[in-house]
């Protein structure tokens, strides 16, 4: 019986409205673009040289943009976290480039690793940083993402994910 009046009592303190509890109230934000203001900026993947990259704004929201010569081109929105010198990117291949299967869809499965779905899945995969500024002004992080490749390198064997961390490193363009 104690139970079930402990049981009872907890359920209506859980039952309170929401009008009761004290009101939001908005914090102060800040921003990416006060972290990693937009702007011309250089980046490198694992061991690869620096490649030309840009920070954008769209809609109050930043954009880190790897395109131009890169291996992996991406773009990744750019998000602020409660610990200053710290932001996370989430984003997409811009393009499969050596990622995914490249190969024509009536190819895939016979002579190129993977089916139409997964080829379509690698090329929309999500692509995660968490970036720390350093010191020196540079942006680092461990970009995390995968690549699809044929088991022994024969397609008629089947394919696989593979899933890579690299370093990404952001600075910005002299």
């Amino acid at each position: 019986m104690l139970r079930l009046c402990g049981l009872a009592a907890l359920l209506s303190l859980l039952a309170v409205p929401a009008a009761s509890a004290a009101p939001y109230e908005n914090g102060k934000k800040d921003t990416p673009g006060k972290r990693m203001p937009v702007g011309d900026y250089q980046c490198s993947l694992g061991s690869y040289r620096y490649k030309p990259c840009t920070v954008s704004e769209r809609d109050g929201n930043f954009y880190l943009t790897v395109t131009a010569g890169a291996r992996f081109p991406f773009e990744g929105q750019l998000l602020p976290t409660d610990e200053k010198g710290q932001l996370i990117l989430l984003g997409a291949p811009s393009s499969a480039g050596e990622l995914c299967p490249t190969c024509a869809d009536d190819q895939l499965g016979v002579e190129c690793a993977g089916d139409v779905a997964e080829k379509a899945a690698c090329a929309a995969q999500p692509v995660h940083a968490s970036l720390r500024r350093g010191k020196n002004g540079v942006w680092t992080g461990e970009l995390l993402h995968y690549l699809v490749r044929a088991v022994d390198g024969d397609p008629k064997k089947g394919w696989y994910r593979l899933g890579l961390t690299e370093k990404l490193r952001v600075r910005r363009a002299k």
